[in-house]
């Protein structure tokens, strides 16, 4: 069972939104005593900001709560035709992840846009997921064309 409490708040002026939303998790089972990969909360902020009306701007941060994960360990693992009991598996921390991005946008035409994105500033070494590696500093430069 999951109980969730959690809020968002949206600011939408002329030229700016601004997003904040928040969550707070509490996990019950009977069978397990720790889920893994379910953090006990998670938080974002976003920011947009029309500075001209060619040119964008965003800013955004998640926070992630610390994690556990479970990891089989081979090394540990009995010989399925020798002993046939069930694996083993090791318990570990996953830490507390922070991601910060910033992000532009220049509006070339009604239909093509340039746009400069960097992701995870902190250069971060976080799994969001037991196992999967998140990408540390990624910068992005491209264009998106529409028709």
């Amino acid at each position: 069972n999951r109980l969730k409490f959690g809020g968002k708040f949206r600011f939408s002026g002329q030229r700016t939104t601004i997003g904040l939303e928040g969550n707070y998790y509490i996990y019950n089972t009977d069978s397990i005593s720790n889920l893994p990969n379910l953090p006990a909360y998670d938080a974002s902020l976003d920011i947009a900001v029309n500075i001209t009306d060619k040119i964008n701007a965003t800013a955004g941060a998640t926070v992630i709560g610390k994690q556990k994960g479970y990891v089989k360990n081979i090394l540990l693992m009995p010989l399925p035709l020798i002993n046939p009991t069930p694996s083993v598996f090791e318990e570990y921390d996953m830490d507390t992840a922070i991601d910060i991005s910033l992000g532009a946008e220049y509006k070339y035409s009604k239909n093509m846009y340039f746009f400069l994105n960097a992701n995870n500033l902190l250069n971060q070494n976080y799994q969001l997921l037991n196992g999967y590696n998140q990408q540390g500093l990624l910068i992005l430069l491209g264009a998106r064309i529409s028709f």
